[in-house]
Order: C-alpha cells, then structure tokens, then sequence
C-alpha cells in the first residue's frame, strides 16, 4: 500500500516538473559550447547571457543590458553533456534584474507564422532562393526569440525583383495593423542583402508584437501522429517557415523527431547529430509541440548506422517511404 502512495506521489512530481518544463519560456535556456565555455559557472552564465540579452531585449534597448554582479542568483539550473553546457535561466529573477535597473524587455514570447514568397523580374517563383531565404528566417528566429508558430497570426513578406539592382518588399498578414510596401537597391551580395532585410522587418515585428500590452497567447497545436503528415503537407501561397510546406533541400532524407523535448534536450540532440562525422549537414526545417522536423544530408548513402545511433541515444528510428521517424 505504501509503495503504491509512493509511486503515485513520484507519478504527480513527475508530472509537475513536466508541465512546468513545457511551460518554460524557451528563450531562456542558452548553451554553450563545451570546448569553448569559461572555467567557472559565473564566468559561463557571464558567456550565455548575451544570447538571452538578444532575444528579450528590443533592438532600441539592446545597448543597455544589465548590470549582473551575482550570476548565479539568475540561474535556474544547469546540465552538462559531453558537448555542450546547458543553462537554464529563472525568468521570475531575470524579469526582477530588468525591473530594478529600469531596462524595459519583451515579456511576450512574440510569435507569429511566416510565409516567404520570391518572385523573380518575369513573375516566376524563384524556388531554391525562397528555400533558402525560409531556412535563414528560421535561424533568425531561434536566434532572436521568435517563435514561428503555424498556428498563429500570418506574416506574408513577399520580395519582387524589379530590375537587376532593385528589389520591392510587401508585407502583409493578420498579424499587421496595415500592410508595408518598401523598395531597396541592392548593395553587395543579394542575397545577403535579402537576409539582412527580412531580418530587420522580422525584428520590427518582434518588438512590436512583445512590448504589446495584453498580446494574446497563441496555443501551438499538438501535431497529428500520422505518417501521411509526413508527405502529403498542404500548398500554400508562398513559403511557410515552421510549417509542413518548406520544401526539401536537394539530396536531403526527412528526418522526424515525434517526442516531446525541452529545448534543451532538442539543441543538446542536434548538436550531437551535427558533430557526427557521417553527417554532412542538419537542416530544421519545422517545430511544433511533440515534433520537430529536419532535412538530413549525409556524406554517403550508407543510412543503417542511424537505428544504432538513435537507439544510443535512447530513440526508436524506422525507416518509412522517404523518411525517418524517430520516436
């Protein structure tokens, strides 16, 4: 009898601490390379902080980051790999640092779904470019702390090519008070300079949806466990980030991760893939409650060291038509 009160207690921490970790801003769990981390905890915490600083700070303020005089009194907890640090931070104590030295953040995790659309001067999709702009909004994303969010207000930015030297940008979308219209003139690289651009009006859009008062919640959808999710994804107007629709990139296997992972957990796996030497490249490509997705790239066409690799690392991987799923 006392050992079934007990596991049942253990049972409802258990679910405690899961509920709470699923509710945990991501934004404030940072890593750092193991190789390249400081000596001690404060000097570590002092390295991660300026990530945290990028993603809860508006880009007007960023230059006033706060003074911390007791690192670890920010932290919530810590967890070493063999490949990287992971630090946790306490957002109640983080917020409270902010409040005293007046330094105003962004207290709404500033969500929305982006489509990217790119049309060259003959008013023709230019596929791979779009591709490859989409890849790039989803590493601006995670590094700046936006959550791309299929399920929230629509962000469109569609990018025209006018003449060989200048490019029009329309930005529409619920998640707009007005649609923008603006044109540039390249300089230098082009598509850096598409990056560079989509990059400011992703973080315009940042600021203003975080420092919103009463900013509504958007809840992410629990994906839907089917195979058929897998390669049937809806069309959709333009390139969808974060959403079924990102076409793969040439030569790439999908690769499906179908478990629920702190964002800790799901950096320390990918950082993990990515160091191995028979891996070529790791690509995200969509994230969601319970799944994330990659295009996998491998330096051969060798692919049965996957099962062993995952199996160490405490997964199932099951080859399907196309794909990998791993569980």
């Amino acid at each position: 009898m006392m050992a079934c009160c007990l596991r049942g207690v253990l049972c409802c921490l258990a679910l405690c601490m899961f509920a709470s970790a699923a509710m945990a801003d991501p934004r404030f769990v940072l890593v750092l390379e193991r190789q390249q981390a400081a000596a001690t905890l404060d000097d570590q915490i002092r390295q991660a902080l300026p990530q945290l600083w990028d993603r809860v700070l508006p880009i007007a303020g960023r230059n006033s980051a706060p003074f911390v005089k007791t690192p670890q009194l920010l932290l919530q907890r810590v967890q070493r790999g063999q490949q990287s640090i992971t630090l946790e931070m306490n957002e109640q104590a983080v917020w409270q640092l902010l409040a005293e030295q007046g330094i105003p953040g962004l207290k709404t995790i500033p969500r929305f779904r982006l489509n990217i659309a790119l049309i060259n001067r003959q008013g023709k999709e230019m596929t791979n470019s779009r591709r490859l702009l989409a890849q790039q909004a989803a590493i601006i994303a995670r590094r700046w702390g936006i959550l791309l969010d299929p399920t929230a207000p629509t962000v469109n930015m569609r990018f025209t090519w006018l003449d060989p030297q200048q490019v029009g940008l329309h930005i529409s979308g619920s998640a707009l008070l007005s649609d923008i219209d603006e044109n540039r003139r390249i300089r230098g690289d082009s598509f850096a300079f598409l990056v560079a651009w989509m990059q400011d009006n992703m973080l315009q859009l940042r600021d203003t949806l975080g420092t919103a008062e009463g900013s509504p919640e958007v809840a992410v959808a629990p994906a839907v466990a089917t195979t058929d999710a897998i390669e049937n994804a809806p069309a959709d107007q333009g390139e969808t980030v974060a959403d079924n629709s990102l076409p793969m990139p040439p030569g790439s296997e999908l690769l499906v991760v179908r478990k629920t992972m702190s964002l800790s957990q799901q950096l320390v796996l990918e950082k993990a893939l990515q160091q191995e030497q028979r891996v070529k490249a790791l690509i995200p490509m969509s994230f969601s409650q319970g799944e994330q997705r990659y295009a996998l790239q491998l330096k051969t066409a060798a692919q049965a060291w996957l099962t062993d690799w995952f199996a160490q690392h405490g997964m199932q991987a099951t080859r399907l038509d196309g794909a990998w799923l791993i569980q």
